[in-house]
């Protein structure tokens, strides 16, 4: 992805960003390709589902993702949910 980042292709009906002619994906424990857009959902509803009084934190939302059959780290869950505009579970907390 560094290597396309930032980069355009300049076309006679526009110049256009060389990353999106690439889809974004990962690999289920299937060995299918899952879409980073299904992962997002996937995280979104589940915290949408979440008890308000007691959020679900990253690591545990990783683990959901896995009964999914999606292995990513906690990292990526992170990213994801910041990509998404979600609070971290600390933050999300109402007392």
């Amino acid at each position: 992805s560094r290597v396309v980042n930032n980069k355009y292709l300049d076309t006679p009906y526009g110049l256009y960003l060389l990353k999106d002619f690439f889809s974004e994906g990962l690999k289920n424990v299937d060995g299918e390709m899952v879409s980073t857009i299904y992962i997002k959902k996937v995280i979104e509803d589940l915290i949408d589902e979440e008890d308000k009084n007691n959020p679900l934190k990253d690591d545990v939302i990783t683990e959901k993702l896995k009964e999914f059959g999606v292995n990513i780290s906690r990292r990526t869950t992170s990213k994801y949910r910041e990509k998404l505009g979600i609070l971290p579970s600390r933050l999300r907390k109402k007392l």
